[in-house]
C-alpha cells in the first residue's frame, strides 16, 4: 500500500502551453514509464491576456525547479517585463536589465513570444536560485509541498 506522502513524491506537476503540446504528450507516457512518475498536467497559453495564460498564474516568490540528471536546481520567481523587443539581448545579461537585480548573481531567464500567435515581442521572466541540490538528497521542498 502507498502512503498519501509516497504519491506525492512520486508526481511532476507541469504547466505547458499549447505550442509544446504535440512533442509534450508523445514524450510524457514514456517518462512516466521510465521514472515512475506521475505527470499531472495544467494547460495556458503561454502569453498574458486569458486567465488560465502562464503569466497569469505566476506570482513574485513562486519556485522554478530545473530538473538535471544529477541536480535540482531551484529559483524563486523574482519579476517580469511584460513586452520587450526581440533584440532586446539585455534580458540576459549577467545582471539582467529591467529585472530588478543589482549585482551578480544565480540567475533564470524564461522568455516566450507575445502577443499569443506572434512574434513580435518577447515577455520575460526572471528568478533567483535559492537551492542547488544533488538528486542524490532526493527532492526539494519546492517539489515535495
Amino acid at each position: 500500500m502507498t502512503s498519501a506522502s509516497e504519491a506525492a513524491r512520486c508526481e511532476s506537476k507541469v504547466l505547458c502551453s499549447g505550442a509544446f503540446k504535440a512533442a509534450y504528450l508523445a514524450l510524457v507516457p514514456g517518462f512516466e514509464r521510465a521514472s515512475g512518475y506521475k505527470v499531472t498536467t495544467a494547460w495556458g497559453s503561454s502569453v498574458a491576456g486569458a486567465a488560465t495564460s502562464i503569466p497569469n498564474r505566476l506570482e513574485r516568490g513562486d519556485p522554478i525547479v530545473v530538473e538535471t540528471q544529477d541536480e535540482y536546481f531551484v529559483y524563486k520567481m523574482a519579476s517580469m517585463l511584460p513586452s520587450t523587443s526581440p533584440s532586446n539581448v539585455s534580458v540576459l545579461e549577467p545582471v539582467p536589465q529591467g529585472s530588478g537585480f543589482t549585482g551578480p548573481g544565480r540567475y533564470i531567464t524564461l522568455t516566450t513570444c507575445t502577443p499569443e500567435f506572434t512574434s513580435k515581442y518577447r515577455l520575460i521572466v526572471w528568478g533567483k536560485m535559492v537551492e542547488e541540490r544533488p538528486r542524490s538528497k532526493g527532492k526539494p521542498d519546492a517539489l515535495v509541498q
